[in-house]
């Protein structure tokens, strides 16, 4: 069986990533008898794997924030994924990170400083901010969006407003025969036609009724101002304009 000896080190490209030289060092892997030609993962560090062509081995890195997989090999050009997707036990170690504002890591998924329903995408130290669905927060664990239970992020400050107007995910609202409302409404107290939407109960948007209608809050809708005494006569001063999509 032939010892082989490398005193050259390559950072395999992944996720856009490039192939380059990083410092010399001296290291020792065997290619299996039976396997002389494959992709190895480095008994001590997750994210270098051992790239064998005939029984000639060449070490490789993953980018920061990702590890090679073994079971990526089998049906993936590129071996290297997110640290969170790969199984390193018994081989713990890994490469020194080169963080960058909002990535701890090069590549991988961080939470958002200040708010559960947000987080980063970091593709090669460069950040994207994301933004979960309403009503979810982004699980340190699974590094998805989850339901706030589930997520377990704690206290986590999420609430979201528009000007003074604020949704409060802690209180459900129901219709009279005790269904739940997963857009409830609110009035908007300066303009009879418009009205506060919480999306999921989380986050809020504004959105305008039909020219001629105004909100009922007993209805939580759009209705007559005939129907409304307080904007009985609402359209009295205004002009017709077109109808403003929710924001």
């Amino acid at each position: 069986m032939e010892l082989v000896v490398l005193w050259t080190v390559l950072v395999a490209a992944s996720v856009g990533a490039q192939e380059v030289p990083v410092n010399a060092q001296e290291f020792a892997f065997e290619c299996p008898p039976d396997e002389t030609t494959g992709k190895f993962p480095d008994p001590y560090q997750c994210d270098l794997y051992w790239e064998c062509f005939r029984g000639e081995a060449k070490l490789m890195k993953c980018a920061d924030g990702l590890a090679f997989d073994p079971e990526r090999v089998r049906t993936q050009r590129e071996p290297c994924d997110y640290l969170f997707n790969v199984n390193c036990t018994g081989r713990e170690e890994l490469q020194e990170p080169k963080p960058t504002e909002h990535c701890p890591r090069a590549n991988g998924l961080f939470p958002h400083e200040t708010d559960c329903g947000k987080y980063y995408s970091c593709k090669d130290s460069v950040a994207q901010e994301r933004l979960c669905s309403p009503g979810l927060h982004f699980s340190l664990k699974t590094k998805t969006c989850d339901w706030e239970a589930a997520a377990g992020r704690g206290s986590c400050d999420t609430l979201q407003s528009i000007g003074d107007f604020t949704c409060d995910p802690s209180v459900d609202y129901f219709t009279p025969d005790n269904q739940k409302i997963v857009h409830p409404t609110f009035p908007n107290l300066e303009d009879c036609a418009l009205f506060y939407v919480c999306k999921n109960g989380v986050v809020p948007a504004i959105s305008k009724c039909n020219y001629g209608l105004v909100y009922n809050t007993v209805t939580a809708g759009c209705d007559d101002p005939v129907n409304v005494p307080e904007c009985a006569t609402y359209y009295d001063t205004v002009e017709e304009t077109p109808v403003a999509e929710a924001v």
